[in-house]
């Protein structure tokens, strides 16, 4: 099997399922802010903006499909450094007593300093921002923890304090990146 080639797939089809499933959400967002049809706003003396919930739900539903487009991406990026170790360079190298490979901690670190250990591949001077593969790898450990009223994903801010400049995060009009309650927003 080509594994190079596995991963290459996958992130294509993530890019097209992403592309065509968040097409019809950027349509009403464009119809809204352009007052086109059906959304032509209607005479309103209460100041709120129309369309309002529509516009919400778009970007909620922008949001949560990023995110679960994260998540794959992430998932894809970890079964090719697992082949690549098991087929390709350290078939017996770093397993635990039960056989499975880095199931506890940071895998992404812990490929990397295989790489680097073991193959003498440092990432570090590879062509390819480190930070954001990081990142995406910090983003997927995300909390299953849904609340009552809302439908975003979030992942504890201690997971992603090491991002200098959070790509996959929304910030607050005061600039923090964190819930009340400690978690930080994940988003495309």
């Amino acid at each position: 099997m080509d594994i190079l080639g596995f991963l290459h797939d996958r992130l294509e089809f993530v890019r097209k399922f992403y592309d065509t499933a968040s097409e019809p959400f950027r349509d009403t967002i464009r119809k809204i802010e352009n007052k086109e049809e059906p959304f032509v706003p209607p005479y309103s003396a209460d100041g709120e903006p129309p369309f309002l919930e529509e516009w919400q739900a778009c970007e909620e539903s922008l949001r949560v499909l990023g995110q679960w487009s994260l998540c794959m991406v992430q998932i894809s990026l970890k079964a090719y450094l697992k082949e690549f170790v098991e087929r390709r360079a350290l078939p017996n190298a770093s397993r635990d007593a039960k056989g499975n490979w880095f199931e506890k901690g940071n895998w992404f670190e812990k490929y990397r300093k295989v790489f680097k250990d073991e193959l003498k591949i440092d990432w570090s001077a590879a062509p390819v921002d480190i930070s954001l593969l990081e990142e995406i790898n910090l983003t997927r450990t995300i909390s299953s923890t849904m609340y009552r009223f809302i439908v975003s994903v979030y992942a504890r801010a201690s997971s992603i304090r090491s991002a200098s400049q959070p790509r996959f995060s929304e910030t607050s009009s005061s600039g923090e990146c964190c819930t009340p309650t400690g978690r930080r927003i994940v988003s495309p």
